[in-house]
């Protein structure tokens, strides 16, 4: 897909063991209890964007709570400017 659209391609495989050793700062990173696993892989897309010389990444995460969850028929909660 990178060769179609002319980007870059970067692949960072990951083993069991660099888990385990970059968990406690992912932990420390978090900074609040969270048992969503998809931080791992956030964490590593992250790491390897910055390496490149990437200074601001934007993601998806959250966009689900933006729109106030999946019910898309519920009305929002006023807003107060």
């Amino acid at each position: 897909m990178a060769n179609e659209v002319g980007a870059e391609h970067h692949e960072l495989r990951l083993r069991e063991n660099d888990l385990l050793e970059s968990l406690p700062l992912i932990i420390w990173h978090q900074d609040e209890p969270l048992a969503d696993p998809v931080c791992v892989p956030l964490y590593y897309v992250s790491k390897l964007a910055r390496d490149a010389g990437v200074k601001v990444c934007q993601v998806g995460e959250g966009s689900d709570e933006l729109f106030w969850g999946y019910n898309i028929g519920r009305t929002p909660p006023a807003t107060t400017l």
